[in-house]
């Protein structure tokens, strides 16, 4: 793949469709969640291994409160499992253990926050990268969310987003 010239603009397969993105990979807003929320449930994960209990796991406890297991990806559960697993991959892959995935909610919303240690790296856009080249979980998160962030702590690191409690309520990307 030739070198990327700075500012060239291009489409990736998930922006067909939409405007074209800077090629260069872009920051996340350091910005702390909402406030308000009540935890649900956490997990602490070491590897890759453990990311299909964590997916199944994080459906039974949003089917819990009160969302039909359906099949279509614009189903609040769907949308935030993909982006949990993304986020978990990203932060196993690259951040240093244990990764730590937390469902919390509000009376409107859920909020899905994924910690790791790696205090080196902060997350970015991988907005110049076609399908299969890495990087898409936070576009995807950014996407498929109605807010989305990242703050540290002193010793850890973590990437948040917010997903309505209720169906219907997602604003459409676009």
């Amino acid at each position: 793949m030739p070198p990327r010239a700075a500012g060239r603009r291009t489409e990736t397969a998930l922006d067909a469709g939409q405007a074209a993105v800077p090629q260069d990979d872009a920051p996340v807003a350091d910005a702390r969640p909402p406030a308000d929320f009540e935890t649900v449930c956490a997990w602490e994960l070491h590897s890759a291994a453990e990311l299909s209990t964590l997916r199944a796991r994080l459906m039974a406890a949003l089917t819990s409160e009160g969302h039909a297991q359906g099949t279509d990806l614009d189903d609040v559960p769907h949308r935030l499992v993909l982006i949990a697993s993304e986020l978990a991959t990203n932060a196993i892959e690259h951040g240093l253990p244990p990764t730590t995935v937390t469902l919390s909610r509000s009376r409107t919303e859920f909020l899905l926050e994924v910690t790791d240690h790696d205090l080196e790296r902060s997350p970015v856009f991988a907005t110049g990268r076609g399908i299969g080249e890495g990087g898409i979980g936070m576009y995807l998160t950014r996407r498929l969310s109605e807010a989305m962030g990242w703050y540290h702590q002193q010793a850890t690191k973590t990437v948040w987003a917010t997903f309505p409690r209720h169906v219907g309520r997602l604003t459409p990307p676009g």
